[in-house]
């Protein structure tokens, strides 16, 4: 059998993926490949605006290390990130690990999981670097932040989170998780947040936190005549600066634009506006832009981020950008992120919102046609996710299908991930959906990657194969991609005709000499884990090692892939010492991919743990690990992690509990099994019921869960790999010798 070879591996950084593409474009963060859909924009903190006015009593009072928890909490338009930012920089300066994040509506949990693990790599906290990373995060909620979390207890030294436009977060479960990391945070992690209003979950939650937080608002926020003066460079005359006051009752973003506005007219008449804020921008604002200006600036405020080649492919207009920021009455309200020679830019929060607002009302087929636009650049850019909300946002959801398609949908997932690929199916209507079938695989593949068996099942058995088969390349990839995972997840039956026509295309693949190497190496790759599900160990190994010469160092994810299943097979052939080189090996690279995918750190952790119980080492289980098979579950992961966390989970339970709470633990499981009409599962955790039952001489019970599962009557059909996996065979065979001896 191979042996792992620790010189020969690839290293943690490594680019990569199953699919054979490379992570060599995607920007490094902290030493960790940042995933290709992450904007490096929102975790770099804001440059000034020009002409910043300091206000150095306030900054004090903002700056994040003089209390646990900074609050800027006020209207738009009060200078809330500019003021944050400037606390950072002051934090920065000072040598205060800070990370920063800018949030937006569509963070869904996952995303804003893998954001603020990367946030703070990028601010220099290497939340790998513990002894006790691995496994660290693995089985919560949101593992990246449980894994900060731990990072940042095991520092002694201040470190800064701050949250920028906090008001944008919608998705209920990323606001539990922005409360879970309030919740979990260390002494030394303060935290600075910058809102309208606060998400009413986090409302309770930083009232009850907040003791002796610092909490600014818009009272707080608003000019003083004397910063209004130094505002204005001391050029106001007594009266002008007294209008000006009326005027704009020291509203930071009122003042800007009576700044912008006197580089080019005298000011006029005050007018009373106060927190008019639509009034304001829509009445004063645009004063003094020519037409083609207001037009640009409309468009503009179209995208969420803006650099000048995106604007030059959507709005096909040279040079738009630069003469956009030379516009004396943008000054200060295009926030700059700067990223080396590449600088990234946005319109205030405020005039953007008004922006689309009135593009909408008054032009809405230029404003669907400008959203199309900028999405299909994004999609051209690889922004798939980004491209498909604005496609939406154009009016058409069946670009967004197509964008998805034209990606490699899921193919695109095995490259990207599946946090992107369920981010990507928010945005398939079920109209579009039923249209094509290619985006039905990517639905069933999402319900399966959630948990949602059943579901998963009848959505891809709507889907009819047999025309496409052989004519489109891309269905073919698809489809055995769709129908492989089943199997893997243990949702069609190791031995039914669509497994085994599957597994025959795949050995095809493989099998032909002028397929492209990383088509057949992951053609190998699936075939290893198929043939290990039924126990056939020898082909597994050979199509594990063909898949990883034909990969080479392309791929660190088929490389954890197939240590993994090598470690299953030493495990099962009760060659612990292997098993334990291959699950150390796989365990290594998955840390260093956690910050992108730590679903197999996930996997691995579970598969280590199962290998514990073997070697009889049960003081490194705890009482944790019984409730281990939820998350696992719920992840919709593969059936051996099924199996593996629920051996665990029921073990523990015994040792530590007695067989009532053993018993407990596995009717639990089971009904969840039943619930996801997950067979091979049910008839696995039937089979570990009717061991704990037999065990302690409960035969009538046993008997009777024996035949409510129907679990085999004959005894060839126990040992049967034809139609179970080796799993299941080992815990029915297992079961049944223990009830024939009871």
């Amino acid at each position: 059998m191979p042996r792992p070879d620790d010189s020969a591996q690839p290293e943690a950084s490594d680019p990569g993926d199953f699919a054979g593409g490379s992570d060599a474009d995607a920007t490094d963060v902290g030493g960790n490949a940042v995933p290709p859909w992450l904007l490096r924009h929102r975790i770099t903190v804001p440059e000034p605006p020009i002409n910043y006015c300091d206000r150095a009593e306030l900054t004090r009072r903002g700056t994040p290390t003089r209390q646990r928890m900074t609050l800027l909490m006020a209207p738009g338009g009060f200078g809330k990130t500019t003021l944050l930012a400037e606390c950072c920089r002051d934090a920065m300066a000072a040598g205060v690990k800070t990370a920063w994040l800018s949030l937006a509506e569509d963070d869904d949990p996952t995303a804003l999981d893998t954001y603020l693990a990367f946030a703070f790599q990028l601010a220099g906290v290497d939340i790998l670097a513990e002894p006790t990373s691995v496994g660290a995060g693995v089985g919560m909620r949101f593992p990246r932040t449980g894994l900060l979390v731990r990072a940042l207890e095991a520092r002694d030294q201040p470190c800064v989170l701050a949250l920028d436009e906090l008001e944008r977060v919608k998705n209920p479960e990323s606001i539990a998780l922005l409360t879970f990391l309030l919740q979990s945070a260390p002494p030394n992690l303060h935290v600075a947040m910058a809102c309208r209003e606060l998400p009413v979950a986090l409302d309770a939650l930083v009232a009850v936190l907040g003791a002796g937080a610092e909490i600014l608002t818009a009272e707080d926020l608003r000019f003083s005549i004397g910063d209004v003066a130094r505002f204005f460079v001391l050029e106001l005359s007594r009266r002008e600066l007294a209008d000006v006051m009326s005027d704009s009752s020291g509203w930071p973003i009122a003042l800007r634009i009576c700044r912008n506005e006197a580089g080019r007219r005298p000011p006029k008449d005050a007018r009373v506006v106060r927190d008019v804020i639509e009034n304001w921008i829509a009445g004063r604002f645009w004063d003094g832009f020519t037409e083609a200006d207001q037009q640009l600036i409309l468009d503009i405020g179209l995208f969420d981020w803006i650099d000048a080649a995106l604007v030059e492919d959507v709005l096909e207009s040279p040079g738009a950008l630069e003469h956009i920021a030379r516009l004396a009455g943008l000054e200060g309200l295009l926030e700059t992120k700067n990223r080396g020679s590449f600088a990234i830019y946005t319109l205030h929060p405020l005039l953007r919102e008004h922006c689309s607002v009135r593009r909408r009302r008054e032009d809405p087929d230029h404003y669907q046609e400008v959203h199309r636009r900028i999405g299909s650049a994004l999609a051209a850019r690889g922004e798939t996710v980004a491209a498909m909300r604005h496609a939406v946002e154009g009016g058409d959801p069946g670009l967004a299908g197509r964008m998805l398609i034209d990606a490699g949908c899921l193919q695109w997932w095995m490259r990207e991930g599946a946090d992107r690929l369920m981010a990507a199916s928010r945005f398939l209507t079920d109209e579009v959906v039923a249209q094509n079938p290619r985006l039905a695989m990517v639905r069933s593949v999402v319900l399966m990657l959630t948990g949602r068996q059943a579901e998963a099942r009848r959505t891809l058995s709507a889907v009819s194969a047999g025309a496409a088969l052989g004519r489109d390349l891309g269905f073919d990839a698809d489809w055995r991609i769709a129908c492989g995972l089943q199997v893997v997840t243990g949702c069609e039956p190791i031995g039914s005709a669509q497994t085994i026509s599957v597994m025959e295309n795949g050995r095809h693949i493989a099998d032909q000499p002028n397929m492209p190497p990383v088509l057949r190496a992951t053609a190998d790759c699936g075939l290893c884990l198929y043939h290990n599900l039924r126990g056939e160990f020898d082909a597994a190994l050979e199509r594990g090692s063909r898949a990883r010469q034909r990969m080479g160092r392309r791929s660190t994810y088929m490389t954890m892939v197939i240590d993994f299943e090598f470690g299953q097979v030493a495990m099962a052939r009760g060659q612990v010492q292997d098993a334990l080189k291959w699950y150390r090996s796989g365990q290594r690279a998955a840390k260093a991919r956690f910050l992108r995918d730590p679903s197999l750190a996930a996997y691995g952790d579970v598969l280590m743990r199962e290998l514990n119980l073997e070697r009889n080492r049960f003081g490194d289980c705890d009482d944790q690990d019984i409730g281990m098979w939820k998350e696992v579950y719920r992840s919709g992961a593969q059936f051996a992690s099924y199996a593996a966390s629920s051996e665990v989970s029921a073990e523990v339970a015994l040792k530590s509990g007695g067989e009532q709470r053993a018993l407990s633990a596995l009717e639990e499981m089971w009904d969840h099994a039943v619930s996801m009409e997950l067979t091979a599962l049910e008839r696995h955790l039937a089979a570990l019921y009717v061991s704990v039952l037999a065990d302690v001489d409960r035969v009538a019970e046993a008997e009777r869960i024996w035949r409510t599962a129907d679990l085999p009557e004959v005894d060839a059909e126990c040992v049967d790999l034809g139609h179970q996996t080796w799993r299941e065979m080992e815990a029915i065979t297992c079961a049944r010798l223990r009830l024939l001896t009871a």
